[in-house]
């Protein structure tokens, strides 16, 4: 009589080769959600860009943080990410940073425990990370 089923050898070169598996994907999904939230937070320094170019050619001066979020709907704040905006007095120039922590949820985001720093200003066309 013959008997059905998996050998304990079958069994384990099934799970061996899931292991392999999942040793190879497992890093590759951690870079890709790192990459998405860097995209989230430069694509919100471009929006917020774009709104300082509207606001200055309105206003003739460039708008604080506060401004931006209650004026244009900036999102300053995001799940992984932060932005600071630094206008001078004169208004006339501004630099804003998106710290962008992997680890940390949005609001506890900040430049001390930042994983990403990213920058853009009145005279870069696009954000700047390192």
């Amino acid at each position: 009589m013959k008997k059905k089923g998996f050998t304990m050898i079958e069994l384990m070169m099934v799970i061996a080769i899931i292991a392999i598996i999942a040793a190879v994907s497992i890093p590759m999904y951690e870079q890709y959600k790192r990459s998405a939230m860097r995209t989230e937070a430069m694509g919100e320094l471009i929006t917020l860009t774009a709104s300082q170019e509207d606001c200055f050619n309105n206003y003739r001066k460039f708008c604080s943080g506060t401004e931006l979020v209650s004026y244009y709907g900036a999102k300053m704040v995001g799940d992984h990410y932060k932005i600071e905006v630094t206008v001078p007095a004169d208004g006339q120039s501004y630099s804003a940073e998106a710290f962008i922590c992997y680890k940390v949820e949005g609001s506890a985001c900040g430049s001390g425990n930042k994983d990403l720093r990213c920058v853009v200003t009145d005279t870069s066309d696009s954000p700047d990370c390192s």
